[in-house]
């Protein structure tokens, strides 16, 4: 089953959603991150924007998704025991999020007969999603600091725990699918992707 909240009638659809999603939200997160960390000042109502956007959209897919809950709250509980929250961005874009959920979660309860929200499964993934993270996050570090090869480091500080872990839920439970292992990738490949963005561009200004 491709969904177990809501039957879009339409696999193709709630599979491109979800990944669309997770897209932008990998975005998103480092954009947010260059803001807090690197002291990038994109314009405000660009920051505005992308903040509003990327916490109803994530609200709306964790609405009408369980994995897609679950992983969403374990990434917030991430960021919150790995002590990043510490700018009002952060907060501000946590309580975007966790509102937009809400906002789509007590429209789709009552409007739409067939929304069935199984809480069992979202905390079986929530606190699998926190462990894994977490261990990718330890290997990270301690690859960063024992490592000096640019190009090994580069390899193996890609987060590959996650990634791997995500692929055999995928295989391994019915209610993980194949488009879900996809979103998490290409999250994690986007946000990547917009940090060294970022990062030609600081270098580029400071030249």
């Amino acid at each position: 089953m491709m969904t177990d909240i809501i039957d879009f009638g339409n696999p193709i659809l709630h599979a491109s959603l979800i990944i669309i999603v997770w897209i932008f939200e990998g975005f998103a997160l480092k954009f947010v991150d260059q803001i807090v960390d690197e002291g990038k000042k994109p314009p405000k109502p660009v920051i505005v924007a992308v903040l509003i956007i990327a916490g109803l959209l994530a609200g709306f897919s964790m609405a009408i998704d369980t994995v897609t809950t679950a992983m969403v709250l374990a990434l917030i509980a991430g960021v919150i025991l790995g002590g990043k929250i510490d700018n009002t961005l952060w907060y501000i874009q946590i309580l975007l999020v966790i509102s937009g959920y809400n906002l789509f979660f007590i429209f789709f309860i009552v409007s739409i007969e067939t929304h069935v929200f199984i809480p069992i499964k979202v905390l079986i993934l929530f606190v699998m999603v926190v462990v894994l993270a977490f261990l990718d996050e330890v290997v990270h570090d301690g690859i960063d600091k024992r490592v000096e090869s640019k190009r090994v480091k580069f390899i193996l500080t890609r987060r590959w725990i996650m990634k791997i872990a995500i692929i055999m839920m995928a295989l391994a439970f019915t209610w993980v699918a194949w488009f879900h292992a996809v979103a998490w990738i290409a999250f994690d490949i986007t946000y990547d992707v917009t940090g060294y963005v970022y990062a030609g561009e600081l270098h580029h200004d400071s030249m």
